[in-house]
């Protein structure tokens, strides 16, 4: 049965052993994966994912808690939360979070609308934005997130509010489903691609 810790728990040096082969050795020393909220280690020398630890990442007030007991990587730690909290912050701010907010368009005709993430954008703040837009006309702007997938169903919302029948679907740019997706492979629901995206799957697989 694998072992479960909290992340400033002393689990490196933990030994822990296989079930199934009989390795035997520190939790470090297996091979590790990550996920959105832990990440475990599992048997360096079986065939297969057999779990031996899991480690849950630690919370913001964990660190800070650790940070208050003298714990070194937690100290360190604090002006990167300091700045993701600014950030989460500032997003509360700025975020799309009404219908009205965004522009009347124009015509009958019904529409996709793409979502698109440029990373690293060169403004003042070098940030990570995401653009929404109908054809060439960027109709709201707001800050992308890694895995920040829950924005995408919070959009569409907002733009069948706005757009009504009219609306037809949001597509994601390749880049955007990166950031949205992250490191997850399995999301509760579809993130529809746009056309270049689609074109740049299909020849990804053409030349595997």
């Amino acid at each position: 049965m694998s072992k479960s810790f909290q992340y400033y728990d002393n689990w490196r040096n933990e030994v822990v052993e296989c079930p199934k082969c009989g390795w035997k050795g520190r939790v470090q020393d297996g091979t590790q994966r990550d996920f959105q909220e832990l990440f475990d280690y599992c048997c360096p020398s079986c065939v297969g994912n057999v779990i031996l630890a899991m480690v849950s990442y630690p919370t913001v007030q964990q660190i800070e808690q650790a940070a208050k007991d003298g714990n070194a990587e937690a100290i360190r730690g604090l002006p990167e939360i300091a700045c993701s909290e600014s950030r989460n912050q500032r997003f509360e701010r700025e975020k799309l979070r009404s219908a009205n907010q965004l522009p009347d368009l124009d015509g009958g005709n019904r529409f996709d609308v793409l979502l698109d993430t440029v990373e690293h954008s060169g403004d003042p703040d070098d940030e990570s934005w995401n653009f929404i837009k109908v054809g060439d006309r960027v109709i709201w702007k707001e800050l992308a997130f890694w895995e920040g997938y829950r924005r995408y169903p919070e959009l569409s919302e907002l733009l069948q509010r706005k757009y009504g029948s009219r609306f037809k679907q949001l597509k994601a740019s390749y880049k955007a489903e990166e950031y949205l997706r992250g490191d997850i492979n399995n999301l509760p629901f579809k993130i529809y691609p746009d056309d270049e995206s689609m074109k740049f799957r299909t020849s990804s697989r053409a030349h595997r």
